[in-house]
């Protein structure tokens, strides 16, 4: 019996053509398999017709030629394809090392360039990653220090206040975890007159009653000496900036000293200091940076003193505010055992 090849039979062929078509440029989850199972179902259609039809048959011809180009190009793809992409793949990681130890070559040639110097790599490497790997930048940096008389015990209550805003200057989103670290002393009157009572970015309060729970509970049972307290992550879009105010107390012997450094480039530090103790304590402070401060107490109270270091600082550095009771320091004097100026170091830092 004779079939005629009509106009529904090149449809079929047309759409099995079409199926091939996307499975080729499309990629669509095509297997061996199934291409296999869609070209019997052709072949099997095809030997079935006489072929004498007219206009029909060189569409018919075409289907099936393009049926089995596209095929045969979907197999090669499968069998090939996967090959490729794992050289592709070791290939960009053999690039990205290579682009990496080019990168280390050329920031060392341009410090021998500018500095006629070859400095050793991991001192460069050091510089790019403390100065230069995060494009962050601090300005506004404003410390306020107030000494206070505890409510019981002895020693000094240093109240602190510190401000600065910080700008994003690269073309990437970046994050900052505001917090505070402090080294404790982990003694019952230090516990009950250390605190931390704010941590705020553009106003808005992050230090939840769970941080300070958090905060007191590590005072309490942590082995370490060194304290630390962090909010939730911060994002800064490129271009843009956040203010952040932390605000805490901290219980001091009568001579100590409050150190603090900053990991990000500063624009500039002011440091005011006020003694309320009624004390009279010997207030100093000094820079950890090439650069010292400049004392600037004018409008200002006796009791009330003020720094300012107008150098842009770098990752690390900071400065050291420093006090001693007065009577204290001159029986010091008197027996040799300490300079004018000089003080007892013992970290704190914010």
């Amino acid at each position: 019996m004779k079939q005629h090849f009509n106009r529904e039979n090149v449809f079929c062929l047309l759409l099995v053509v079409l199926f091939l078509t996307c499975s080729v440029f499309i990629d669509a989850e095509i297997t061996c398999q199934q291409s296999a199972a869609v070209c019997t179902q052709l072949m099997k259609r095809m030997t079935t017709f006489v072929p004498q039809f007219f206009g029909y048959k060189a569409a018919s011809d075409f289907a099936i030629g393009l049926a089995f180009s596209l095929l045969i190009s979907r197999i090669v793809y499968i069998i090939v394809g996967n090959a490729t992409d794992k050289s592709i793949k070791e290939f960009m990681n053999g690039q990205d090392s290579f682009v990496k130890s080019t990168i280390n070559e050329i920031s060392k040639n341009a410090f021998v360039g500018a500095f006629g110097a070859s400095f050793p790599q991991r001192y460069i490497d050091e510089i790019l990653r403390t100065s230069i790997t995060r494009p962050l930048y601090r300005t506004g940096f404003e410390a306020r220090y107030t000494l206070l008389n505890p409510a019981s015990g002895h020693g000094v209550i240093m109240h602190a206040n510190i401000r600065h805003r910080t700008i994003n200057c690269g073309k990437r989103d970046e994050s900052i975890t505001p917090g505070l670290v402090i080294d404790a002393i982990k003694t019952k009157e230090f516990i009950e007159n250390t605190n931390i009572e704010s941590i705020k970015v553009d106003g808005i309060e992050l230090l939840t009653e769970h941080l300070r729970n958090r905060f007191l509970n590590q005072l309490k049972n942590e082995k370490s000496d060194n304290i630390e307290i962090r909010t939730k992550s911060i994002n800064i879009p490129p271009g843009q900036h956040v203010d952040l105010e932390v605000i805490y107390s901290i219980l001091k012997n009568f001579h100590d000293n409050e150190v603090h450094r900053s990991i990000l480039p500063t624009d500039g530090l002011t440091v005011y200091v006020t003694d309320e103790t009624g004390r009279s304590l010997k207030v100093g402070a000094s820079t950890v940076h090439r650069a010292p401060f400049h004392l600037d107490n004018f409008g200002l109270r006796e009791a009330e003193k003020k720094w300012e270091l107008k150098t842009p600082t770098l990752p690390h550095n900071g400065y050291v505010v420093y006090w001693m009771d007065e009577v204290l320091q001159r029986k010091c004097m008197e027996c040799g055992t300490l300079k004018d100026g000089g003080s007892v170091q013992k970290h704190g830092a914010a």
